[in-house]
């Protein structure tokens, strides 16, 4: 690597550093929202059981 080559990535952050720079993070989910979106995916995983059984050849 050339010198401009170095002197340019290092003075350039990381994409996450960037977007953090920017202020262009997503604030953290409260309780409420992991709560909720854990039973979303709960749900969803079970109405995909259920579909899967009755396309599985093999279910029992």
């Amino acid at each position: 690597m050339d010198s401009h080559t170095e002197a340019t990535s290092q003075a350039q952050p990381a994409p996450r550093e960037r977007v953090e720079l920017a202020g262009l993070n997503p604030p953290e989910p409260t309780d409420e929202e992991r709560a909720w979106f854990a039973q979303w995916y709960a749900d969803g995983n079970a109405r995909h059981a259920e579909w899967a059984a009755t396309r599985t050849p093999h279910a029992a």
